[in-house]
């Protein structure tokens, strides 16, 4: 895997995490999922990640301030920092992740 591959996964998984937090908040529910279906979310939005890529990645900028918690069965988010993309950026963010997968599909 090239450095650039990782710091833009990273940069669009924390996109997700912000996202994911934002809705959390509006619902005013916990800020945690299971570890299977953020990794799915991520696949089907052209993010290919496994739990370990997401182990490493939760341990580096910006995610180790997003991530609060990472087991193989929940993953918890939490602002560990100062580091918040504004909501709206994420959902773009998103918003074109999700166009740039629908592209990919047959």
């Amino acid at each position: 895997m090239k450095v650039f591959e990782v710091s833009g996964q990273a940069s669009e998984l924390a996109a997700l995490v912000q996202y994911l937090m934002g809705k959390s908040e509006d619902f005013k529910a916990k800020p945690e999922m299971k570890t299977d279906t953020f990794i799915d979310m991520a696949n089907n939005m052209g993010i290919n990640i496994t739990f370990g890529n997401l182990q490493a990645l939760s341990r580096q900028e910006p995610l180790k301030n997003m991530i609060s918690s990472l087991e193989p069965e929940m993953i918890t988010f939490g602002q560990g920092g100062d580091i918040k993309m504004p909501v709206d950026k994420a959902r773009d963010t998103v918003k074109k992740m999700a166009k740039r997968s629908m592209g990919k599909r047959p």
